[in-house]
């Protein structure tokens, strides 16, 4: 996976936030050089991880795999998807990189013509097609938060991404990488956990949308959230 350097999300662009007494800061942030990791990357990292909080069972993760997992793909009634699987058929998003990382690699950052170009790659991204017989499944997904929303320091809107840090460098995961997540507040995030890895569980509408850090195909709405648990 590429991940370019030469430009960042806006970072005046911040979660909304509906209480004057919160902001958006976390605590324990985490080391730069996990920026650009999956899931599975990021717990070997870290630590070693387990399945969801109510499985009985714990696995290590498995090389090349971001679900760690060793039984079928079935936890609680919902399927787990790869964030391959959420790519559509003949979609291929290396086609993309390989055809402006020549270009990208001769401009200097943050110049005007390294962030036209950027903008070329997003508007590019943004295009990219949902895996369409998804549509309506019940599905549980691993990622990361690009948190969009947040009450009382609790974030309950965001995006979930298949990397740490999606918003930090540029661009931001194609469209169909992308899932917009929607909670009860009761059922939000903590800002304090906002860099760990989690599941998010519930229906994959295929609904497009644009928000001020990036652009999804997917969404759930009334989503059920469980972290990732590390193995003591």
């Amino acid at each position: 996976m590429l991940v370019l350097l030469f430009s960042a999300c806006d970072s005046s662009k911040k979660p909304e936030n509906k209480s004057n007494s919160e902001n958006n800061q976390t605590s324990g942030e985490p080391s730069k050089e996990l920026i650009g990791k999956t899931v599975d990357e990021y717990q070997k990292a870290v630590t070693d991880v387990s399945t969801p909080s109510n499985s009985s069972k714990t696995t290590k993760p498995v090389e090349g795999e971001i679900v760690p997992l060793d039984e079928p793909d079935i936890i609680e009634g919902f399927k787990t998807l790869k964030w391959e699987g959420l790519v559509a058929p003949g979609f291929d998003v290396d086609s993309i990189l390989k055809k402006y990382e020549p270009i990208v690699s001769k401009l200097e950052e943050g110049s005007d013509e390294a962030n036209k170009l950027y903008e070329k790659m997003q508007a590019e991204y943004n295009k990219a097609p949902p895996n369409q017989s998804l549509a309506n499944k019940k599905v549980s997904i691993p990622g990361f938060i690009a948190p969009l929303e947040q009450k009382d320091g609790v974030i309950s809107e965001f995006l979930l991404v298949p990397y740490f840090g999606a918003c930090i460098h540029s661009p931001a995961p194609p469209a169909n990488q992308t899932v917009h997540v929607k909670v009860a507040s009761k059922d939000g995030i903590s800002v304090n956990d906002a860099y760990d890895p989690i599941w998010v569980s519930g229906e994959l509408l295929i609904d497009k949308s644009t928000t001020d850090i990036g652009t999804a195909s997917y969404k759930v709405e009334g989503a059920k959230i469980q972290k990732y648990e590390v193995e003591n």
